[in-house]
């Protein structure tokens, strides 16, 4: 395992790098990974591939592919969730467009006090009904 560390670094660098990484377990587990894909009877195409997979599953209990999966279906609920908030925001500028609708709205669904002496002053004919955009 040392033939992986026989890049060029001071001395005294090198043996704390390497104290580093077998104190952490790293060297041990790549070890083991490349144990593995050696004894694997079918060889993967993309051992490089096959390498991440294995560190995945050993630091997150995932692979790739899980992990790729899981960010397409955040990607789409991201989406949805866009789309869902324009909807929202639309039908509140439709609410305040109309406000005896607000009112209505507040009224059934006990949001805030609502006047009634406003409210009736803006359902009547003579009152002033119009859209805040």
């Amino acid at each position: 395992m040392s033939e992986l560390l026989d890049f060029k670094l001071p001395e005294g660098r090198r043996e704390r790098f390497q104290k580093y990484l077998k104190k952490i377990n790293v060297l041990d587990s790549l070890a083991k990974i490349l144990k593995s894909l050696y004894e694997e009877p079918e060889k993967p195409d993309d051992p490089l591939r096959y390498v991440c997979d294995k560190l995945l599953t050993e630091v997150c209990n995932e692979t790739l592919e899980s992990l790729i999966k899981r960010r397409d279906e955040a990607e789409d609920k991201l989406v949805k969730l866009s789309k869902e908030r324009g909807r929202l925001r639309r039908s509140e500028e439709l609410v305040e467009c109309n406000e005896p609708v607000a009112h209505t709205y507040k009224r059934a669904f006990g949001v805030g006090e609502y006047d009634k002496k406003v409210l009736n002053s803006e359902i009547s004919p003579g009152g002033s009904n119009s859209c805040r955009i």
